[in-house]
């Protein structure tokens, strides 16, 4: 049997929530969603949760089931693409739902006049149009002042409710706009704001009515149910419970099960009020709390559920978000969740919405595409360019052979690489100058074993390039260029200076995606660095993207003149990346990499502006702020990520963005511009 939207086409032109939401709805119950993405994909293409990989956890969950085209929106040839997918013929295509801001070509005005019958969703912020998201919108409200602990500071939500609530709102908007388009032949411009949302929704339920004919807001009451008696009780074993008794049935069983009729109806005859009130539970919960808490004190939650489970009263546990997971993997929680293999994520929990519908086999959860995976099917079907245009337009030509080079069986993939070296004292201060900071004092610093290893290979089996043509870590693709994309570090003990060290590489994953220069291949090596006992000091993680040759070229960056390198000098927290440190860098940490420190090559071969600054360079660079200020601060873990290249000559500032007790957010500019962040974060003193 078919699924209820079989045969109904979406266009998505969205981000963040609320509107993939409507359009995951709608996927689910069996849409055809197809998503307009930027090339390389949109601000929330890599928003937390991330995988330690660094994909993103929420724009895949948001994403599944959807199919994805890349298109530079900014050029009337992607614009005209999005028409003709609208413009498809047929009683189910021809709806767009989206978050963008109003564009003239994306008007429902000019879109109408090639599609009259046109259903257009469009999905706002704030109801004049003006940019909002769920956590600023709630805290308008003033429903932070009804959440959280008594007399606490005023409390988001950490579940984006507007957001979700907007998203099916705009689903059910679409599938009543079919409903009207089947019965009249009529189309539908409509909008959905996150404000409206909320003010709707706060108004349905009673909190802004309350408040206006009371003149009082809200109060916060913790763990309370507002207007009715629930209460969270302690119990022997230190689990924490909630206990809610909506009804009069509810009431009397948790009375009974407690034992404590007799002392409730003397609380009763004292105030003169009957507790078969809810609100008389809600107004005097404090005394009825204090009252039944004893009883739970003395149990532990297998007694307490033994006896709960043999009445009415509603309750649960206060649970963490690890303990329902490991519930769902064992599939011993709701059914619509389940285990799904994932071929970029793994074995990762996946739904396919929470809708079941009996009489039909379950779906199966789908997986989220690639950013551009559709795009050449797509371009094609509607007939915007021909083949060859495709290459030259999305750079999507070539996807599909870099994924066919991810799977484990490749030889590039498989087995490790050992190597022997000395943090020896000479090479550290040879470090410690390049860097313009202080020697090194007893240990070596977070990341720089990379300077321990002197394992050049033989010049026979280099490619152009200066790397090794094959080997662990080097895919074959053709004419390839490879640039340093970030990666992670987790320091596990101090390595004194002078001492052996080991490093055991091996490639942990590799995956193809479309990126604002062209299809990409991700390759990630593992280092695992051990002393001469053979005790682990460190793990790090290096991102490293390769591009076949037809990527287009990198455009440049801000650089300096030689008078202006000459002015800067030395600086703690900055240096200028002159073509002389960045060729004894490669000599430091052993990389031959031509792209450091041949010009010719940079530009004729490689089409860049010209020499590149090392990824590694920036992320030390980022680290000689904590080494120089926080000495005594213990290193937990340092991820970060090299956002763009940067020429030779760049002046580069290391600074801290943000810092709490233990974590520091950190970035590297060029003349304003970020072009590396990190984040750092400390052990506990």
């Amino acid at each position: 049997m078919s699924a209820p939207l079989h045969g109904i086409r979406v266009v998505e032109i969205a981000s963040f929530v609320a509107a993939p939401s409507a359009g995951l709805t709608l996927a689910q119950l069996g849409a055809e969603v197809i998503r307009v993405d930027p090339v390389g994909g949109g601000p929330d293409i890599h928003r937390w949760p991330v995988t330690s990989e660094g994909q993103s956890l929420y724009w895949a969950g948001l994403n599944r089931g959807k199919s994805s085209v890349a298109l530079d929106l900014r050029s009337g040839s992607g614009q005209e693409i999005v028409r003709r997918l609208l413009d498809e013929p047929g009683p189910g295509s021809g709806i767009l739902v989206t978050n963008m801001r109003d564009k003239d070509w994306l008007s429902d005005a000019s879109l109408r006049q090639s599609r009259p019958d046109l259903i257009h969703v469009r999905v706002l912020g704030h109801r004049d149009g003006s940019a909002a998201v769920d956590y600023t919108v709630n805290a308008s409200t003033g429903l932070p002042f009804a959440t959280g602990a008594e007399g606490a500071a005023p409390t988001n939500h950490a579940v984006p409710v507007w957001d979700l609530l907007t998203g099916m709102y705009a689903a059910t908007a679409i599938l009543a706009a079919l409903v009207r388009r089947d019965r009249t032949g009529a189309g539908t411009y409509a909008t959905v704001s996150l404000d409206d949302v909320a003010a709707s929704t706060l108004t349905t339920l009673g909190f802004v009515p309350e408040a206006q004919l009371s003149g009082v807001s809200r109060p916060q009451v913790g763990n309370a149910v507002y207007g009715t008696f629930g209460a969270e009780m302690f119990l022997a074993d230190g689990t924490r419970i909630l206990v809610v008794a909506l009804t009069p049935r509810h009431w009397r069983d948790l009375l009974s099960m407690t034992g404590t009729e007799q002392v409730i109806q003397l609380l009763e005859r004292q105030l003169g009020i009957d507790f078969a009130d809810e609100g008389a539970r809600f107004e005097h919960r404090h005394k009825l709390t204090a009252l039944l808490r004893p009883w739970f004190a003395t149990r532990t939650v297998q007694e307490v559920a033994e006896d709960l489970d043999a009445t009415s009263v509603l309750w649960a546990p206060f649970r963490r978000l690890t303990d329902l997971a490991q519930e769902l993997v064992a599939g011993a929680a709701s059914p619509v969740v389940a285990v799904t293999e994932d071929e970029r994520l793994g074995p990762i929990l996946g739904t396919s919405g929470p809708i079941r519908r009996p009489l039909e086999d379950p779906p199966s959860p789908n997986h989220a595409p690639l950013v551009g995976e559709h795009t050449e099917f797509w371009l094609r079907h509607v007939g915007a360019v021909s083949e060859s245009d495709t290459h030259g337009r999305t750079g999507m030509t070539g996807i599909e052979s870099l994924r066919q080079l991810t799977g484990d069986e490749h030889s590039w993939r498989q087995g490790e690489e050992h190597a022997r070296g000395t943090a020896d004292r000479h090479t550290m201060a040879m470090l410690a100058d390049c860097l313009d900071g202080p020697d090194v004092a007893g240990v070596v610093p977070v990341m720089w074993l990379m300077a321990a290893f002197h394992t050049w290979p033989r010049l026979a089996v280099l490619g152009e390039d200066g790397h090794p043509l094959e080997g662990l870590g080097y895919p074959p693709i053709p004419d390839r260029r490879r640039l340093f994309a970030g990666g992670r570090c987790e320091p596990l003990r101090t390595l004194p200076v002078g001492e052996l060290v080991t490093r055991s590489t091996r490639v942990v994953s590799a995956v193809a995606t479309a990126g604002r220069a062209g299809p990409r291949l991700t390759v990630t090596l593992e280092h695992r660095y051990c002393d001469g006992q053979g005790e682990c000091v460190a793990l790090e993680q290096q991102d490293i993207a390769y591009r076949p040759d037809s990527s287009p070229p990198l455009a440049a960056q801000p650089t300096l003149g030689a008078d202006q390198v000459a002015r800067i000098g030395a600086n703690p927290v900055a240096l200028v990346a002159d073509p002389l440190r960045l060729f004894r860098f490669s000599l430091i940490t052993g990389n031959s990499h031509r792209i450091h420190f041949d010009q010719v090559f940079a530009i004729d071969h490689e089409s860049l502006p010209g020499v590149l600054v090392h990824g590694p360079l920036l992320a030390l660079l980022m680290l000689e702020i904590p080494r120089r200020h926080a000495p005594d601060l213990a290193i937990a873990s340092f991820d970060y990520r090299v956002r763009r290249p940067v020429l030779a000559g760049s002046r580069l500032v290391a600074s801290v963005e943000h810092a709490e007790d233990r974590e520091w957010a950190l970035s590297v500019t060029v003349a304003g511009q970020r072009v590396a962040n990190g984040l750092v974060r400390f052990h506990e003193a």
